[in-house]
């Protein structure tokens, strides 16, 4: 695309004006067609490669587009867990929020796949399992980190309110760039704020162009993370005696 993303999934058709397109998570269509303009388009390309697909959520044999994909293999754990990956990925890659669908790698969906138990909405304990990488290099090249967990530390511009789970609005240096998560809480543990430096263990899932507000857009890195910990916090140098008291409970 002209702005950057790279949009993928399945060819439909083309004319003139427009190229139609059935973006995919892993091997299914999530019931979404994109009509992309081709003056948005910088460069096109069809795969030669029979890959197998159907719509997600379906269990029957054969496919929507290309052929049927054998899943006889997958116990009636690992299918609840694939399932449970793949329609969080297609819930990801709709939201109406994006320029285009994100781009959200295959290879993403197979980790996640594997590892379904340590991300889901479960609390989980922070484990310092991972190398350290930088928000910024994670913003500027997601492609490098993909089916990787990594631990990365951001400033918390928005955080929603909701329980248990909050999802983090994470910023760095880099110019019109953002990443999210969401990261459930403990009862009774603090709450993250706006401000607060806060380290995520997370693998990267998806990216591309998140439409801020009428007529601006950012650049949005979506990560699933298994935790999350404080490692700083914004506090006006009136109340700076209050550090001290961090973390007990009064």
């Amino acid at each position: 695309m002209k702005n950057g993303d790279v949009l993928e999934g399945y060819h439909l058709a083309q004319n003139a004006k427009a190229v139609i397109v059935a973006p995919n998570v892993y091997d299914r269509t999530v019931g979404l067609v994109s009509v992309v303009p081709r003056d948005d388009i910088e460069h096109a390309g069809i795969s030669q490669e029979l890959i197998a697909a159907k719509a997600l959520g379906s269990e029957i044999p054969t496919s929507l587009i290309g052929r049927g994909a054998a899943e006889a293999h997958l116990t009636a754990g690992s299918r609840e867990g694939r399932e449970a990956v793949l329609a969080y990925l297609a819930a990801l890659r709709v939201d109406p929020g994006w320029r285009y669908p994100p781009r959200t790698p295959w290879a993403t969906a197979e980790d996640l796949m594997t590892r379904f138990d340590e991300f889901d909405d479960s609390v989980h304990p922070f484990v310092a399992d991972s190398p350290r990488t930088s928000l910024n290099d994670l913003l500027v090249d997601p492609q490098l980190y993909v089916a990787r967990t990594v631990l990365t530390t951001g400033r918390v511009l928005r955080a929603t309110s909701d329980e248990p789970t909050q999802q983090l609005i994470l910023g760095a240096d880099v110019t019109d760039s953002e990443a999210f998560c969401n990261v459930t809480i403990a009862d009774g543990a603090r709450r993250f704020r706006a401000g607060d430096r806060v380290e995520v263990r997370a693998v990267v899932t998806a990216w591309g162009t998140w439409i801020s507000r009428p007529g601006e857009d950012v650049k949005e890195l979506a990560l699933t993370c298994s935790a999350g910990r404080l490692v700083g916090s914004r506090v006006p140098r009136a109340h700076a005696p209050e550090r001290r008291r961090r973390g007990t409970v009064g």
